[in-house]
């Protein structure tokens, strides 16, 4: 079994401190590199009304005979509508009650960086990336990259199976919350949800960002 750290702290390679200064920490530091790359919505992110309650998302989610872009978005609209940085397993387990499309999903644990990722994590968290519906080499354009607070495990694999439990809401670790996600679509943008607010980065020039800013 492949040992990991118990720990992860996020240092974005390529972006470094240069240009940063005063009496900061690193790790505010990060996070502050991290924060500029974004643009902040100004109003709330979430919507009142989407059409659907996350009991039928998941229900969409897990039938295999639906489209795969389908039931890539339906994932998607789980997480943008109806999961909250700062939440508990117990809560995040409420909205993905019954979300057997998990078991679909390829889950990893991102240890030592070679690059960039799209959410900031502090000495205690760890990072998780999650490729929704993947094809037979383990890849997917539909990406979610998520950060757990006070996790601890040995391995990978124990990291892999506490953040399914996690998300299943059955995790027994009762003082682990999300921080943050990023949601990185197939195309045009990346949205980032924080407890301060959600980012948005455009990776499309054609992609309006003021029509995000709603």
């Amino acid at each position: 079994m492949k040992e990991f750290p118990s720990t992860v702290f996020a240092i974005l390679l390529g972006f470094g401190f240069a240009g940063l200064s005063g009496c900061a920490s690193p790790e505010a530091k990060v996070r502050a590199s991290t924060d500029d790359q974004f643009f902040w919505k100004r109003s709330n992110p979430y919507p009142s009304q989407i059409g659907a309650s996350a009991e039928v998302l998941n229900k969409e989610a897990n039938n295999s005979k639906t489209e795969r872009v389908s039931r890539c978005v339906d994932a998607f609209v789980l997480f943008r509508a109806y999961i909250r940085p700062g939440s508990s397993s117990e809560q995040i387990g409420a909205v993905l009650r019954g979300a057997t499309w998990l078991d679909e999903v390829r889950l990893d644990p991102v240890g030592a960086l070679g690059g960039w990722v799209p959410v900031f994590a502090g000495r205690s968290d760890t990072i998780f990336v999650l490729y929704a519906f993947p094809d037979g080499r383990g890849v997917s354009d539909w990406i979610i990259y998520f950060v757990l607070s006070s996790f601890e495990a040995r391995y990978e694999e124990d990291l892999r199976e506490k953040a399914l439990e996690f998300l299943r809401g059955t995790l027994r670790e009762k003082g682990v919350r999300l921080r943050e996600f990023a949601l990185c679509y197939p195309w045009c943008k990346i949205e980032r949800f924080t407890k301060s607010g959600v980012g948005l980065m455009v990776t499309d020039e054609g992609y309006r960002v003021e029509s995000d800013d709603r």
